[in-house]
C-alpha cells in the first residue's frame, strides 16, 4: 500500500504566504512609523548618561564635543540609543556654546521630537517638529 504524499496544499501554501506577508508588512510598518520608538520618559531617562557626560566633556576641555562619538570610551563607555528597540540615535547638534539633544518619538506615529538645550536646561516635546 503507497503511502499518501505529505506537503503543502494549494490552500496551505496560500495561507503561508498571506501570514508571511502580513507578517513583514505589520514589521515595516513598525520600523517606519515608530510603534516600538520610545516614549517621550524613556527618551530622557536613556539621555541621562549622555548629558551627564556632556557636562563632564564641557569641564574638561572648555567646550562642548563636535561629535557624540568622541565621548566615548573616556566619558562613556558607548552613546546610547533612545530606546534598546529603535535603530534611531539621538541627534546632536552643537551652537557656539550650546548643544541640542534631540530624539524622534515612536509611540505617536507622526514623527513627534523631544529635544534638551543646554541653554535652557530643559526637555521640550513637539508634535512632527524639532523643538529647539
Amino acid at each position: 500500500m503507497a503511502s499518501p504524499k505529505r506537503g503543502l496544499s494549494c490552500g496551505g501554501i496560500f495561507i503561508l504566504a498571506l501570514t508571511s506577508f502580513l507578517c513583514l508588512t505589520f514589521g515595516l510598518f513598525a520600523q517606519f512609523y515608530g510603534i516600538d520608538g520610545p516614549s517621550a520618559q524613556d527618551g530622557e531617562i536613556r539621555a541621562a548618561p549622555i548629558l551627564s557626560a556632556l557636562d563632564e566633556y564641557k569641564k574638561e576641555n572648555g567646550s562642548y564635543p563636535a561629535e557624540l562619538d568622541l565621548l566615548s570610551p573616556l566619558y562613556l563607555s558607548f552613546v546610547p540609543r533612545p530606546s534598546w528597540r529603535w535603530p534611531y540615535a539621538y541627534e546632536y547638534e552643537l551652537r557656539e556654546d550650546e548643544f541640542i539633544l534631540s530624539f524622534m518619538q515612536g509611540r505617536n506615529l507622526d514623527g513627534d521630537y523631544c529635544g534638551y538645550s543646554s541653554q535652557a536646561k530643559e526637555w521640550r516635546c513637539t508634535d512632527s517638529m524639532r523643538p529647539y
